[in-house]
């Protein structure tokens, strides 16, 4: 398998608007797992790391297929409801919560 571009993975959690905390929460990893993927001193492993190819690949692509901001929102708000559910997390109020304004939104941009 190619390098994981850790670099990538901060800007993805960075453009959605995720903590380290966060997303470690999501994925069911620790936050040092998070921290030494995107410094680049260990990589993800197993379903770990297909989730997180899907996920940045679909932002690669998508941030190029064109719709501007709104689709990008929409796009980001669906990837980290994608994480959630291939994750086998069900969403909890607070994450509901913040989801919520992100999709809005996109929306009504």
């Amino acid at each position: 398998a190619s390098p994981f571009d850790g670099k990538a993975l901060e800007r993805w959690r960075k453009q959605s608007g995720l903590s380290r905390k966060k997303l470690a929460t999501r994925l069911g990893v620790s936050v040092g797992s998070i921290f030494g993927w995107e410094r680049g001193t260990t990589e993800p492993r197993g379903e770990n790391r297909q989730q997180l190819d899907a996920l940045l690949a679909s932002s690669a692509t998508g941030g190029d297929a064109g719709g501007g901001t709104e689709a990008a929102a929409i796009r980001a708000a669906g990837e980290v409801l994608a994480a959630y559910v291939a994750a086998g997390h069900e969403l909890e109020v607070d994450e509901l919560c913040e989801l919520a304004p992100k999709l809005i939104e996109a929306f009504s941009a």
